[in-house]
């Protein structure tokens, strides 16, 4: 008898590879490129969103595009430096934004420096509309006035306001860019006057942001009964009347 041992098939041995240590470090450090990829993308979304465009002068006034009997209304937002200056929720005065901390306006529109009972309203159109969230609210800190200042003349009537906070520029709040020291309005050009003043003469204010347009006139052509007119003062209108900074317009 003839006996022939058959072995059983080995299974096959499988054999498992595992990555080399470079291809390890190589995904580790592209796993962490790409989550600190993702972070930044996220965080700059979230801050173009949700926070307003710091307070850049320079860079603003390159951005900006841009008081009244007899005026017509404006858009909201096309004059984004028009400021209304208020006592206790009443608007008083307008002023100009110059600065994200520095706000220009009339002197006469201070009898004192008590500044806790002013506040500054930034991107308001509609005088009861100041809870808009378009409008921006910022105490004042300091008032100077021109030192040369003569309140029986209207001399020099000029103020500075600091404000407490800066503004966060927006469409809608943007400063004035200034013109240069040396410029000067020449005599017959036209220009654009701003503001909630008085719609006719010893009338009530205007609720919603007004503008005209007025001719420059010669200082010496100026005559407004006894007032002198002097050179830090521009003399404009329209001889027939109709259009103008009704009263004391600022």
């Amino acid at each position: 008898m003839i006996i022939t041992s058959i072995e059983a098939p080995r299974p096959q041995e499988i054999k498992t590879r595992l990555p080399s240590t470079r291809i390890l470090k190589i995904l580790i450090i592209t796993s962490i490129l790409l989550f600190v990829v993702i972070v930044t993308v996220l965080t700059a979304i979230v801050l173009l969103l949700y926070f307003p465009a710091k307070c850049i002068d320079n860079d603003a006034c390159k951005r900006s595009d841009h008081a009244a009997c007899g005026g017509i209304g404006t858009k909201s937002g096309e004059w984004p430096f028009q400021v209304s200056l208020q006592r206790n929720g009443n608007h008083i005065c307008g002023a100009t934004l110059v600065a994200c901390r520095w706000i220009l306006s009339a002197a006469h529109c201070f009898e004192g420096r008590d500044t806790e009972s002013w506040t500054a309203v930034f991107g308001l159109h509609f005088l009861d509309q100041s809870n808009n969230h378009n409008v921006q609210h910022r105490k004042i800190k300091k008032i100077i006035i021109h030192p040369r200042n003569t309140p029986a003349t209207f001399d020099y009537d000029v103020a500075l306001l600091e404000l407490v906070h800066p503004v966060q520029y927006t469409d809608f709040v943007q400063p004035a860019c200034l013109p240069a020291a040396t410029a000067s309005l020449l005599t017959g050009r036209r220009c654009i006057i701003i503001g909630w003043g008085t719609t006719e003469e010893n009338g009530s204010p205007s609720n919603e942001l007004l503008q005209t347009e007025v001719k420059v006139f010669n200082n010496s052509q100026c005559r407004i009964g006894k007032v002198r007119i002097t050179k830090q003062m521009i003399c404009a209108g329209f001889l027939e009347g109709g259009r103008d900074a009704c009263q004391v317009q600022n």
